[in-house]
């Protein structure tokens, strides 16, 4: 074999290997059946997933998140992190669809498909947005707002009900689920809960014994649930995409 032939033999067995180990690294597979692999092997729940029956992804060997991430690219998904730092539920919100964002609207109410736009703070495990809470006299009052997809309301400390002009009599008594379990709260509405720029009408918010939530205030599923939601962690931004 001549000198030529050796070089180009040696250059295409290293292409060939390159492949074989980038297949190894990133193989294909059908998202439903590795998603519920993974959360069988690592204890997590999964909400949504009929939601990728039929889509294929690709899979690596790095760490869970990453895995998770790579496993998505091409979904919208929360993933709920767990105390100890692990994976505690994956909730798929459906197939990502691509999208140049607008300009910027001029109100509130023209938001198109650039979605709400609200930065993050680490709070622990969890995020953290700002948020304001609009009081029966119409009075606006700030409130950082834990985003808890294990919540079912918009979950406040008993302690604002004076500064939002709201009487406790005037509430109802009732057991509501919070990402540690269940407990009673005391059910009324805000005339307005204010994202950025954008009100939301009468929204329905739960008040709990200070004590109960550890000065935390929780951003649950009656507000969350009218939107599609990503969280991008290297912009430390969580937007809010129209159904």
């Amino acid at each position: 074999m001549s000198c030529l032939a050796r070089h180009r033999r040696a250059a295409l067995l290293g292409i060939l290997s390159l492949a074989v180990a980038a297949g190894a690294v990133a193989a294909r597979v059908e998202v439903s059946d590795e998603l519920a692999r993974l959360a069988e092997i690592h204890g997590f729940d999964v909400t949504g997933l009929t939601e990728t029956v039929g889509g294929w992804g690709r899979t690596d060997d790095g760490h869970l998140g990453d895995q998770l991430r790579t496993l998505l690219a091409d979904y919208d998904y929360v993933i709920v992190a767990a105390p100890d730092g692990g994976v505690r539920r994956v909730i798929i919100l459906g197939e990502r669809a691509a999208w140049v964002p607008p300009p910027a609207p001029e109100s509130s109410t023209d938001r198109g498909e650039a979605g709400i736009a609200l930065p993050t703070t680490r709070q622990g495990s969890q995020r953290a947005v700002v948020a304001e809470l609009e009081g029966a006299g119409g009075q606006r009052l700030e409130q950082m707002l834990l985003v808890d997809t294990g919540a079912d309301f918009l979950v406040l400390p008993r302690s604002l009900l004076p500064s939002l002009g709201i009487d406790a009599q005037d509430l109802r008594d009732q057991e509501v689920q919070t990402a540690n379990g269940r407990v009673t709260a005391k059910i009324g509405r805000l005339p307005g809960l204010w994202l950025d720029r954008e009100r939301l009408a009468d929204v329905e918010a739960a008040f709990i014994d200070d004590g109960k939530l550890g000065g935390h205030a929780l951003l649950g599923m009656n507000v969350l649930g009218r939107y599609r939601m990503t969280i991008d962690d290297e912009r430390s931004e969580l937007r809010l995409f129209d159904r």
